[in-house]
């Protein structure tokens, strides 16, 4: 595996009720996102979803793996890397995606107020709307669009 083209996710929600925003993107306009062709999780160092809704967490890894394959790409193994802690708004779910190489971050995805509901469908229906978003304008970044 060529490390150039293989990056770090990691993903954050922190919940609380609220609504749903549109998910907004920012990127590294140098960065050649065709190469990347692999990718792996980052767990977060910080307090997260994972260990306060499991289930939740499990969801949102799940919708942005199938996000990930249908795009192409494929999950590897673990790496050796650092983590840092990132402090987020309650209700906000965060997408980064770190180089590999650079060890940098290219691209972030940020949905603010994530509604969070009694019903853990409607809960995760909502986190999945964000995700598919976030993913439609990955996919632009891509295609160079």
């Amino acid at each position: 595996m060529t490390v150039r083209g293989a990056f770090f996710l990691l993903a954050v929600l922190v919940a609380t009720p609220v609504f749903a925003a549109k998910p907004q993107i920012q990127w590294d306009t140098e960065y050649d996102f065709s190469t990347i062709k692999t990718f792996q999780w980052q767990d977060h160092a910080g307090e997260s979803l994972k260990e306060s809704d499991p289930f939740l967490h499990g969801h949102i890894v799940n919708a942005i793996e199938f996000e990930l394959s249908k795009s192409g790409l494929t999950e590897v193994g673990p790496v050796a890397t650092t983590t840092r802690v990132v402090e987020v708004e309650r209700g906000t779910l965060v997408v980064d995606i770190w180089a590999a190489a650079r060890k940098e971050l290219i691209w972030r995805g940020t949905a603010s107020d994530i509604s969070v509901s009694e019903n853990p469908d409607k809960t995760r229906r909502n986190a999945e709307k964000a995700i598919e978003a976030m993913a439609k304008q990955a996919k632009r970044v891509r295609d160079g669009k």
